[in-house]
């Protein structure tokens, strides 16, 4: 470049650049040693070298794609930085490399572009003078635009829209050709879903959001569009927790591609298990990591929540046969006659309630799930195995403390993972509420459980722990030397 200018180009006297034609006809990547050329007849190559590298295509012709220098409208918000950064700080983040990441995302932040040159999407609301293309107006609103269009708006999309013109001052204005960035409009959700500045009381109560959810892409997306958004319009965050997943991978960890052929669509496990297992086993993966899908763990979620299913079938058998309303008997009472094994197992249920309900306030989901898993495991595996005998031929009391047992911690563990597997609780909650003639309808209608602290008794946990222990060793060792029971 000489004095600023290509050698390809002439400037007329008013400054305006001309094309001199040299490259007219010539197909980036295709024709690319037909641009080498030109730009060594003038002197303009120091070097050259091929290399092999990632280059983006059209998702739907799969073409290369040609980035061009156009003019863009944008948003300022360097001068934000430090604000949003400050704010950013009271945000709970999950994981907290989610935080880290867009700490320096907002670090580094610079003016975020907002439009598009495309037909489809919200029309950019800005009318330019047309002999002046410093001087516009930015229109707020469908009603300021009828005051000063004085015509009425009908419909406010492309085409439409660019039909209408303002006239000030003895100028005209029309509207910019440009539609705004789809995520101005996603930045934009946190008061447009509240019908602000429309309605004020829905903003007052629940702005901003309590919780967000998305995955990791959304950093420089999603988290960050909300943030700008938010800070510009109203000088405050949108949101005051976030949690962070990543994407679906295969069991390998390789990204699912269709190219690959390993792609798997939900539609596949619900089909086949159901949505609740589609939950309950990818609520599972660790915030902020990518979920290596695997079938076999799939269908190990599904045993479980079949043993969840089993508990609740011999709790109704078990209190047809006895005739017992375990959700009718005296809870003071009841708690006077547990043995050691209801003792353990009531234990590790408040237990439970307690770490559960922690996790949750913390926002930590990846978590939730596995202590409420092992509670209702330990309720078939420990305690159901241990009271067979009380359960079928024990007295009519020793009946009713094992039928109170199991429908205290099955209510209370439908609870816990009402938020995860909403279908199979409530299917449960159905029949127990079916049989037994429960107050609410519905297990999304119950009160979050609280915990009785009294009853958590750790060192009981902990000689049950050791008694499995040693269980569980003897019966290894004797199949190791292959002695019968």
């Amino acid at each position: 470049y000489r004095n600023g200018l290509s050698p390809f180009n002439t400037v007329d006297e008013k400054g305006v650049f001309h094309d001199c034609g040299r490259f007219d006809g010539l197909i980036a990547r295709k024709d690319d040693e037909k641009f080498l050329e030109l730009f060594n007849d003038q002197n303009l190559i120091v070097a050259t070298q091929s290399y092999r590298h990632d280059y983006p295509h059209d998702w739907r012709s799969h073409e290369p794609v040609i980035f061009r220098t156009t003019k863009q409208w944008f948003f300022k918000v360097e001068d934000l930085k430090e604000t949003m950064i400050k704010a950013n700080k009271k945000v709970k983040w999950v994981p907290e490399a989610g935080y880290n990441a867009f700490n320096s995302w907002l670090e580094n932040l610079r003016d975020n572009s907002i439009s598009k040159q495309r037909f489809w999407g919200t029309p950019l609301p800005i009318w330019r003078n047309t002999e002046d293309e410093h001087d516009y107006i930015v229109v707020g609103s469908i009603k300021e635009l009828e005051k000063l269009s004085k015509q009425k708006i009908v419909n406010s999309h492309k085409p439409w829209i660019d039909e209408v013109t303002i006239k000030k001052n003895g100028k005209t204005y029309k509207r910019v050709s440009d539609v705004i960035d789809v995520w101005v409009d996603a930045g934009t959700t946190s008061w447009n879903c509240l019908y602000y500045p429309a309605r004020k009381d829905l903003f007052k109560k629940l702005f901003p959001a309590d919780f967000i959810l998305e995955g990791k892409d959304q950093i420089r997306g999603w988290f960050n569009l909300l943030t700008v958004a938010s800070f510009l319009a109203l000088n405050k965050p949108s949101f005051k927790a976030v949690y962070m997943h990543g994407f679906v991978t295969d069991v390998e960890g390789t990204k699912m591609s269709k190219s690959l052929g390993n792609v798997i669509s939900p539609d596949e496990v619900v089909n086949k298990f159901s949505a609740d297992v589609l939950r309950y086993y990818s609520v599972q993966t660790i915030a902020g990591e990518d979920m290596n899908f695997s079938w076999d763990d799939i269908e190990l979620k599904n045993r479980n929540l079949n043993v969840l299913w089993n508990i609740h079938k011999l709790l109704v058998s078990l209190t047809q046969e006895a005739k017992i309303n375990p959700f009718k008997l005296d809870k003071k009472v009841m708690l006077t006659q547990l043995d050691i094994e209801e003792r353990a197992i009531i234990s590790l249920m408040n237990h439970t309630i307690k770490q559960v309900t922690q996790l949750y306030e913390k926002y930590h989901l990846d978590e939730v799930v596995s202590p409420s898993e092992n509670l209702y495991l330990e309720l078939s595996r420990t305690y159901i195995q241990l009271v067979r005998d009380k359960s079928s031929i024990g007295t009519q009391e020793e009946k009713e403390t094992v039928a109170f047992t199991l429908a205290t911690v099955l209510i209370n563990t439908l609870k816990l993972l009402a938020p995860v597997v909403p279908f199979l609780t409530e299917a449960i909650y159905q029949n127990l509420h079916s049989e037994y003639g429960l107050e609410l309808k519905s297990i999304h209608l119950c009160e979050w459980p609280k915990q009785d602290d009294k009853l958590i008794n750790k060192e009981l946990q902990q000689d049950m722990d050791i008694a499995k222990n040693i269980i569980s060793a003897s019966l290894h060792l004797r199949e190791k030397i292959q002695l019968n029971v």
